[in-house]
């Protein structure tokens, strides 16, 4: 979370920088701050820039879904694991008191004998 913080304002402060060197470029008059003129794409945005940015985009969309999907997965498979554990656990449990009375038993046999 903090690491997408700091990321976040690095980029609003590498823009600004960014733009505050093109609109202080030789050659170029200074764009005043109270511009309102409306948003607009500018023409030399090629085509092919918006297609490959709209793909990655879409991409990361479905990587994301897969990923949530996945994750879903997991974790009813840990569920039903966890349910396993217990029933083992129980089963163990259950192993050590037949082997005990078993050794019991064997024990009072062998003192007949």
């Amino acid at each position: 979370m903090m690491r997408e913080l700091y990321l976040t304002v690095w980029f609003v402060r590498y823009w600004n920088r960014m733009n505050m060197a093109l609109n202080n470029a030789p050659g170029r008059e200074a764009m005043p701050n109270n511009n309102r003129e409306p948003w607009h794409l500018d023409k030399r945005v090629p085509v092919a820039l918006i297609v490959t940015l709209m793909i990655q985009t879409f991409g990361v969309i479905w990587w994301a879904a897969s990923m949530s999907e996945r994750v879903n997965f997991l974790e009813r498979q840990m569920q039903e694991r966890s349910d396993q554990s217990e029933r083992l656990t129980r089963l163990e449990v259950n192993m050590k008191a037949v082997v005990s009375a078993t050794t019991r038993i064997e024990r009072k046999l062998d003192r007949r004998d």
